[in-house]
């Protein structure tokens, strides 16, 4: 929405700051609908930014009901959270928890997925822009350093971030993008278990500890490469602390053994479906509408691999096997970036947009001159049975 004149002499109710600095939200309240909100201000030049945000709507992010801009100044009208930010719950010892911390990071992951599959990138997490409301939800606050992404650039023209938490590319060394915020994050997790950065004293808690160096490696290429990645690899631990914990509550007397256990073996090991389905394409994330898409085309790939088998001796049904492979299912498992193999893959091992295009052309070229060497090798080899028989479906 846009008007010519800030909204508060409309409909908008100006009750009180919320902090005592300068430029502070101010809590105000609808006349209208009676609704608790925040007003901040944001510099205009965050307006597209913004207006980008504006359009989603995720449990672990603050609904954006307005934006109102004017030729000097940017006002924007957010949900008011009820509960308490990460600082206040560290001071007051209520973030000590592993389950609790590996949640947080959990959720924090789930906002970022959101916001880096629209390029979008946060650039300033740290413990007091991440809110626990008082139903216990967990929400990524505050875009005053949001940016977008788009891979061409070299570094960020502004440096923007809270230093301890930001990512050494926030310092200019290169541009910011998604594995930025996940630095960060990997900062928060070990703050929050010993109240430390990781430099001065790396947690040592079993369940955090490998999310944490992996997240903080000074390279952007050894880190996770995406929030889906990282928020797999939380989940996976989540795992673990739950299934060891049912152990000490049906032995309480092997407490210390599996607390042992979890310091050398990184506690017992979850399901092999439930780990499986952290990695599968369409099931990383967790949304309902990417498992129904993700379902409908192993279901495609399945039937064309059991059609192939419909006549024809053995061999020629792991010819056909290998003709179905080649042609949908390795272009799904790059496609998908299935176990991370992009960064495997020398011109595909790549953020910025401008690189990633031409891997992509180059793999396309390769996998075409691969069918077509398949075809031309393979043709002969099947049985004069399983020819007619492709002659006749055709």
């Amino acid at each position: 929405m846009m008007q010519n004149e800030e909204p508060s002499a409309l409909h908008y109710k100006e009750l009180e700051p919320l902090t005592h600095k300068e430029n502070s939200p101010i809590l105000v309240r609808n006349t209208r609908t009676k609704e608790f909100l925040v007003k901040k201000r944001y510099d205009v030049s965050l307006y597209t930014n913004l207006e980008r945000l504006k359009e989603i709507n995720h449990p672990h992010l603050p609904k954006i009901l307005e934006i109102v801009k004017n030729d000097q100044e940017l006002w924007l009208y957010e949900e008011y959270i009820h509960g308490k930010n990460g600082n206040e719950l560290l001071l007051q010892n209520q973030l000590t928890d592993t389950q609790l911390i590996l949640e947080l990071g959990k959720a924090v992951t789930e906002a970022l997925m959101v916001l880096h599959e629209k390029n979008i990138i946060h650039r300033d997490i740290k413990p007091s822009n991440i809110m626990v409301t008082n139903d216990g939800i967990v929400k990524l606050v505050d875009f005053d350093a949001i940016r977008f992404y788009d891979g061409s650039k070299e570094n960020d023209t502004i440096h923007l971030g809270t230093i301890g938490f930001a990512s050494p590319e926030q310092y200019g060394f290169a541009e910011t993008d998604e594995r930025s915020d996940l630095y960060s994050l990997g900062i928060v997790l070990n703050v929050c278990s010993t109240n430390s950065f990781p430099k001065e004293h790396l947690t040592t808690n079993p369940f955090l500890k490998e999310l944490v160096v992996k997240a903080t490696k000074i390279d952007p290429l050894n880190r996770y490469q995406t929030a889906a990645e990282m928020h797999t690899a939380i989940v996976t631990q989540l795992n673990h602390l739950n299934e060891s914990t049912k152990i000490v509550q049906r032995h309480p007397s092997l407490a210390k053994r599996t607390a042992d256990l979890a310091i050398t073996k990184r506690a017992t090991t979850s399901s092999f479906s439930t780990k499986f389905l952290s990695v599968v394409p369409g099931f990383r994330t967790g949304y309902y509408w990417k498992k129904i898409i993700a379902t409908i085309w192993y279901l495609i790939l399945f039937l064309a691999i059991v059609t192939s088998w419909s006549a024809g001796t053995f061999f020629d049904k792991v010819l056909a096997t290998f003709d179905t492979t080649i042609l949908f299912v390795l272009p799904t498992i790059i496609a998908t970036n299935f176990m991370d193999i992009q960064n495997q893959i020398p011109f595909l091992a790549t953020k910025k947009l401008y690189r990633k295009l031409p891997g992509f052309l180059l793999a396309i070229v390769i996998w075409i001159l691969m069918y077509s060497a398949f075809t031309s090798i393979a043709t002969p080899l099947y049985s004069h049975e399983y020819l007619e028989s492709k002659t006749q479906n055709n």
